[in-house]
């Protein structure tokens, strides 16, 4: 049997569907490129530099100049682009027309909404607002002055590398802000470190954070790439940190800069307690053996052929005696001289003798064999006090004076006494000189010890027996020398010899 044939259907036509109104949806480039205008106030050229550098990832400043009007003012360093690091034009300065233009540091990754703060460069780490730390005492003592409304610029001297990090979780902890911070002697070996610091002041006040460089004096002056003005609602705050001393700001305005130091004050206890210990200490105790040390020095010098000449004695100063006036010479001439003149110059005081209740110190068997004696108190007695000078006869038909200068030395009396023709003044100025030992002196006493007249002779021996004893004059026979016998070895030489 054969199958009938069934009948087809006619096809029928899909029915159409409406089509879906899709709304536009921004991108996450375009929202962070709006954020960062908003935030450093671009204008509608800015943004349109920034969007032709972010597609061409390198433009320089003449392929910028024909599609932008204006690019050179654009690209100023006091414009936005560049002040807040938004750009980087060559190697700095003002624009040339082969200058390549290109994003600064972790601007794109901030365009695509994945910021990285600290992976700007080595040695950089973020802190997060409200960090729970354990802060010196001598660190959170200088919150109290870094909380104004101003942009601050703090310089912290001895805030070593490790200070620095308890100083950021103070600050993240006591602001409620984060804070960033950027090593300095890592960030001194950046190839463009100017471009890094202005990167990251740029990052701080994206996200409101506090900029903190640890060992800055690193820097240099590199770090008034720090400074640019603040934006943002929150106050810009820059610390710059050093173990030893940070460099002095200078012209860092809009910033108020301010200055402390962790470094410990000096004390003057140890001070104090040295000289407490040197007003306790014993007085040192003489030994008697101080003269035997001082010989011994002699002994080694001259050994070693080191001949040191004595100090010179103490000059005692002359008292200047103006000349006698005519009348008082007269009187001089007329009376004779009841005692002798004081003298005007003195000599060095003798040292009191030993008190006789005072036993005296004993000497060593060393210095007793060189010095002889046993104990210190066989030094000879002082002498006796001379004699004083016989008073002057009268002098009759005497000359007349010379004149003597008010600051005439020994030397010049001296001269005067032996050439003044007047025997009065010879007389005074004999007793004037008489303790008086030098060479002059004493060739002038001796050329008045043989004058003829008899009372300048008289005084002129009084004064060499006060200075050279009674017997100054007196002479003493000297024995013959004894030539010694000859020698009876008659084989030690020719005959006859020694």
């Amino acid at each position: 049997m054969k199958k009938k044939p069934t009948a087809k259907k006619p096809a029928t036509k899909p029915a159409a569907t409406k089509p879906v109104a899709t709304k536009p949806v921004a991108t996450k480039a375009s929202s962070s490129l709006d954020v960062l205008a908003a935030r450093f106030g671009l204008d509608g050229d800015e943004r349109r530099v920034l969007e032709l550098v972010r597609a061409a990832d390198q433009l320089t400043v003449r392929e910028l100049r024909a599609k932008v009007a204006g690019a050179d003012a654009l690209l100023s360093p006091k414009r936005a682009l560049r002040r807040h690091a938004l750009v980087t034009v060559g190697a700095g300065g003002l624009p040339m027309a082969m200058d390549a233009v290109r994003l600064a540091p972790g601007v794109a990754q901030r365009l695509d909404g994945a910021p990285e703060p600290d992976s700007l460069w080595l040695g950089m780490c973020r802190v997060s607002p409200g960090a729970r730390g354990d802060v010196p005492s001598r660190i959170s003592a200088i919150f109290t002055g870094i909380n104004g409304a101003s942009a601050t610029l703090l310089t912290l001297d001895g805030c070593a590398r490790r200070e620095a990090h308890e100083l950021a979780l103070g600050l993240a902890r006591h602001l409620g802000r984060g804070v960033l911070l950027v090593d300095g002697e890592l960030a001194a070996d950046a190839p463009d470190r100017a471009a890094l610091l202005a990167s990251a002041r740029r990052e701080a006040d994206c996200e409101g954070d506090v900029l903190v460089v640890c060992e800055s004096a690193a820097l240099g002056e590199y770090w008034r790439a720090l400074i640019a003005p603040p934006t943002g609602e929150a106050s810009a705050l820059i610390v710059l940190a050093d173990a030893a001393r940070t460099r002095e700001p200078i012209a860092a305005a809009p910033f108020t800069v301010r200055r402390l130091s962790l470094h410990p004050a000096a004390t003057t206890t140890a001070p104090a307690a040295e000289a407490r210990a040197e007003e306790k200490a014993p007085p040192p105790v003489d030994d008697g053996l101080e003269h035997i040390r001082q010989q011994a020095i002699r002994d080694a010098e001259r050994a070693l052929g080191i001949f040191r000449a004595p100090p010179p004695p103490p000059r005692a100063p002359v008292t200047p005696i103006p000349p006698p006036t005519k009348p008082q010479a007269a009187h001089a001439a007329a009376a004779p001289q009841a005692a002798a003149p004081p003298p005007t110059v003195t000599q060095a005081a003798a040292p009191p003798p030993a008190s006789p209740t005072q036993p005296a110190k004993k000497r060593s068997a060393k210095g007793a064999q060189f010095f002889g004696g046993e104990t210190t108190a066989d030094t000879p007695p002082p002498p006796a006090p001379a004699p004083p000078p016989p008073a002057t006869p009268s002098i009759e038909n005497d000359g007349a004076p010379v004149a003597v200068a008010d600051n005439a030395g020994p030397d010049e009396l001296a001269r005067i006494a032996t050439t003044s023709p007047s025997a009065a003044q010879r007389i005074e100025l004999i007793n004037r000189l008489r303790t008086i030992k030098s060479a002059a002196v004493v060739a002038a006493l001796r050329a008045n010890a043989g004058s003829q007249h008899p009372a300048v002779r008289a005084a002129a021996e009084a004064a060499m027996a006060t200075m050279f004893g009674p017997n100054w004059n007196a002479t003493r026979a000297i024995p013959k020398p004894v030539q010694p016998p000859p020698s009876d070895d008659k084989d030690r030489g020719p005959p006859g010899g020694w």
